[in-house]
């Protein structure tokens, strides 16, 4: 059983990203939207949402120098399962 995060549409969260235990990033999204039984749309990637594993695509923002959020034409999807691996606690 997938254990479903806390959020709303709307909300931004951050996400972590780590490419190496030397080179890790955080990075600002803002959740745009949940899907169920069909794949996420207008992502580069294919990653499809389940009753039982829910997807949710992010648009992704930059933080400047002056810690505003700066929304990006970048969007990213992930399901509940991957979310558990990246999501900042």
């Amino acid at each position: 059983m997938v254990s479903v995060p806390n959020f709303n549409v709307g909300d931004i969260m951050e996400l972590r990203f780590e490419k190496n235990i030397y080179s890790k990033s955080i990075i600002p999204a803002k959740v745009i939207a949940v899907y169920t039984n069909r794949p996420v749309p207008g992502i580069d990637a294919v990653v499809i949402g389940t009753e039982t594993n829910p997807a949710v695509k992010f648009q992704i923002y930059h933080k400047d120098e002056e810690g505003n959020l700066i929304p990006l034409d970048e969007f990213t999807a992930y399901t509940f399962t991957e979310l558990q691996r990246i999501l900042v606690p």
